[in-house]
C-alpha cells in the first residue's frame, strides 16, 4: 500500500517506514468491526497498523483515542486513505461518547489499550491512574455489555504480580501483588474485567506482557528517552545504581501476540506475553552508549546516578505457557530490536511528537518524581499532572458542548512532519461530551437514543479536530517544561523510566 506519509529533507522525498507485525491468521468471520482504545499511542498503534494492513478485506479498525500527551496522529497517518480504518477522538471515561462510537460503527470486538502507563507519574498523582485505568475500564465494560460486544481483550501488564521475590517466574495463575499505584490500578481493572466476565458473561481475555519497546513509543520510557538524550548530546539519568532488570519485547512481536490472541485466544483466559531478553538498566545504558560510538572509558561521564523511585521493583520475570501453545513466538532479539529502535529515533524522533524538544531542554530528567501536594511531604505536585487536570476540569466545565479547548497557536517545539494543510471542516457532528440529558439517562439506566452521526463525523473531519487537539497538547508539553524550570528542580530529581 503506498504511503501518504512523507517529508522533504535536503530536497529528497523521504517516507517513514510503516511498521507492523509479521503474522497473519485466517480471519474470524464472527469479527468485523474492531474498536482499539488508545490506538494512537505506542502499542495500540502497532496493533492498529498491523490489523488494518494485514486484514484489509476482513476487518474495519476503529482507532479510539483522546490524544493524551503520549499519543499522536502521526502513529496512524499512514492509514488515512485505508478504506477499513476510522479514527474517533474520544475518552474512555466519557461513556456517552464510547456508546456512540460502538453504535455508530457496530463494534463487535474491543481491544482495550488505553491507559495511563507511566509508573513514575503514578507516584506523582495516583488519582489520574484510578480515573483512567479503573474508572475508564469500568465504563468501557459497561458499554460493551449494553451493546452486546462479542469479544473484549483487556491489555494489562506484568507489573500486576509485583516484583519477583524469588527466582521463580510468574505465570498466568500467579497472584496479583502490585507494588506501585500504576500496577494497582491495572490490577483493579483486571478485577472489573473478571467481574463482568462472570456476572454478565462478557467474553473477556486478559493479556499481561513484559516491557514492550520499539519505534513510536513516547520518549518518557527508558529506551526512547535515552535515545533522544544521546541524540542531543545529553547524559543519561539512571535510577539508583541501575540494578533493576526488565524483560524487553520488541513491538512487532507484541503486535503478533495480540493478533494471535485475537484469532486464537479463548475467552476467560489470561495470556502472558513473555520475552527471553532480560536486561539490567545499567547494562542497557552501556549498550546504548556503545551504539552512539561513545568510548567505554568515557561511559561513566555520560551516566548520572540519580534518586530512585520510592519503590522500584527489581524484576518482572514471567513464564508463558498458553500463548506459545497458540503458535506465537518471540522473533526479534534485543540486540537487533535495540539497534532498529535507536536508528528510528535518530531519524524521526525529534519531530514525531509535538513539543518534545522542551522535555530535553529542561534541567529535569523526567517529570514524574513528585507528590500530591500532601502537607509535610516537601514534594510539589507533578507539573504534567497539573496541566492534565486543568484540561480535564475545563472539559468537564464545558460538558454539553461539542468543543474541546481551542488550540493555543502553533508555537510548539515539534513540527507536523506530514504537513496536513487541509481546510478545517464544520465540526458540529463531532462526538461531543455528554449532555445533562444523556447523563441523566445513564444515571437512570435507561436506553440512550443514539442519533445518527452527522456528515461531519466523517473520518477526515474527525482527524482534523483531533489534530487541533494534538497541537494544543504540543503547547502543553512546552508549558510543562516551563513549569519545571520555574520550580527550580534539577537533574538529581529524576531518572530513567522503564515503565
Amino acid at each position: 500500500m503506498p504511503s501518504a506519509i512523507s517529508e522533504h529533507m535536503n530536497g529528497t522525498h523521504v517516507v517513514p517506514p510503516i511498521l507492523r507485525g509479521t503474522v497473519k491468521h485466517d480471519p474470524d468471520f464472527n469479527v468485523r468491526n474492531i474498536m482499539i482504545t488508545g490506538g494512537a499511542g505506542f502499542i495500540g498503534s502497532w496493533v492498529v497498523r498491523h490489523l488494518t494492513l494485514t486484514y484489509p478485506q476482513a476487518y474495519h479498525i476503529i482507532c479510539y483515542d483522546k490524544l493524551d500527551y503520549c499519543a499522536t496522529l502521526n502513529n496512524t497517518k499512514c492509514l488515512d486513505n485505508a478504506h477499513n480504518f476510522s479514527f474517533v477522538f474520544g475518552d474512555i471515561t466519557d461513556q456517552a461518547a464510547v456508546l456512540r462510537c460502538i453504535k455508530e460503527y457496530q463494534v463487535d470486538t474491543i481491544m482495550h489499550f488505553a491507559a495511563q502507563s507511566h509508573v513514575d507519574l503514578s507516584f506523582g498523582n495516583s488519582f489520574a491512574f484510578t480515573e483512567n485505568n479503573v474508572f475508564g475500564t469500568h465504563k468501557l465494560l459497561e458499554a460493551a455489555v449494553k451493546c452486546n460486544v462479542k469479544k473484549f481483550i483487556h491489555v494489562s501488564t506484568d507489573e500486576v504480580n509485583g516484583e519477583n521475590e524469588t527466582e521463580e517466574a510468574f505465570t498466568e495463575e500467579s497472584l496479583l501483588k502490585p507494588t506501585n499505584p500504576y500496577a494497582a490500578s491495572k490490577a483493579a481493572a483486571e478485577m472489573f474485567v473478571n467481574a463482568y466476565s462472570r456476572s454478565y458473561k462478557l467474553p473477556c481475555i486478559i493479556v499481561r506482557s513484559n516491557n514492550v519497546y520499539g519505534p513510536h513509543q513516547y520518549p518518557e520510557k527508558i529506551i526512547p528517552k535515552f535515545s533522544c538524550l544521546l541524540d542531543r548530546g545529553l547524559p543519561l539519568p539512571l535510577h539508583g545504581q541501575g540494578t533493576a532488570r526488565r524483560s524487553f519485547l520488541y513491538a512487532s512481536d507484541a503486535a503478533d501476540a495480540f493478533d494471535t490472541i485475537l484469532h486464537k485466544g479463548v475467552p476467560g483466559e489470561v495470556y502472558v506475553v513473555e520475552s527471553q531478553d532480560e536486561v539490567g538498566n545499567l547494562d542497557l545504558a552501556h549498550r546504548m552508549l556503545n551504539i552512539f560510538n561513545i568510548a567505554e572509558a568515557d561511559h561513566s561521564t555520560w551516566i548520572n546516578h540519580v534518586v530512585d523511585r520510592p519503590f522500584n521493583d527489581q524484576r518482572y520475570k514471567m513464564h508463558a505457557t498458553k500463548l506459545p501453545a497458540l503458535g506465537w513466538q518471540q522473533k526479534v532479539r534485543f540486540e537487533q530490536g535495540l539497534a532498529d529502535t535507536v536508528a528510528w529515533y535518530r531519524r524521526w524522533g525529534r519531530h514525531w511528537w509535538k513539543g518534545t524538544d522542551a522535555l530535553f531542554k529542561t534541567s529535569l530528567a523526567h517529570p514524574e518524581v513528585g507528590g500530591e501536594g500532601i502537607p509535610g511531604s516537601g514534594m510539589p505536585r507533578t507539573p504534567l499532572i497539573e496541566v492534565q487536570q486543568d484540561r480535564l476540569f475545563a472539559a468537564n466545565a464545558a460538558a454539553g458542548t461539542a468543543h474541546v479547548p481551542a488550540p493555543n497557536g502553533k508555537e510548539n517545539g515539534g513540527k507536523d512532519i506530514f504537513q496536513d494543510n487541509t481546510e478545517s471542516a464544520p465540526q458540529s457532528g463531532f462526538l461531543a461530551p455528554p449532555t445533562p440529558a444523556i447523563m441523566n439517562s445513564i444515571a437512570a439506566e435507561t436506553a440512550i437514543n443514539l442519533a445518527p452521526a452527522a456528515p461531519e463525523l466523517a473520518k477526515r473531519n474527525t482527524r482534523k479536530r483531533a489534530r487541533e487537539s494534538e497541537e494544543d497538547e504540543g503547547k502543553e508539553n512546552q508549558d510543562v517544561s516551563s513549569k519545571r524550570q520555574m520550580l527550580g528542580e534539577d537533574l538529581a530529581a529524576g531518572g530513567d523510566t522503564v515503565r
